[in-house]
């Protein structure tokens, strides 16, 4: 091992011709302030001086994102609602306002028959159906005194059934 020591100490570690340290007097501003700083504070306290500022940019960044995220959003928002603005003033400025109430007045009675029809299909189904509870010989509006619209014998029939089973 002593001769990897030697060996690394004379090849890998040793400075190469033509290269120097610069003196001090030929240091920037710059690097004589980041020397001042290295050397007057703790390399620890610089390091976690230099990771708070990093936090404190991440958060920022974080933030900033955000806003350039519901800026976007809001002015995808803007686009939509200008379009759809911009669309219906186009259908005002085609046609007047007295086209369009002609427009519904011819398409009222178009309405009125699609829906007297369906109200006619809707009784229909409800008179089909009521025969199909009743029966065709049974009045489905007849209640007896009682309150019940069954007979009591198809009561007690019932009852007798549901005994057996």
């Amino acid at each position: 091992m002593d001769s990897w020591e030697k060996y690394c100490l004379r090849h890998c570690f040793t400075v190469p011709e033509g290269f120097a340290l610069p003196k001090a007097n030929n240091l920037s501003t710059k690097d004589v302030l980041l020397e001042e700083e290295l050397s007057d504070a703790e390399p620890d306290a610089w390091l976690d001086s230099m990771r708070e500022k990093l936090s404190t940019i991440g958060k920022e960044s974080g933030e900033l994102q955000n806003e350039i995220f519901l800026l976007e959003k809001q002015s995808h928002f803007c686009t939509n609602y200008d379009a759809t603005v911009a669309e219906a003033q186009q259908i005002f400025e085609e046609s007047t306002v007295q086209e369009m109430f002609q427009d519904i007045a011819s398409a009222l009675p178009v309405l009125h028959c699609k829906i007297s029809e369906l109200n006619k299909k809707r009784e229909s189904l409800e008179h089909h159906r009521v025969r199909m509870l009743y029966g065709p010989t049974e009045d489905p509006h007849a209640v007896h005194d009682d309150g019940f619209s069954a007979r009591l014998e198809d009561v007690h029939d019932i009852l007798n059934i549901v005994r057996d089973a």
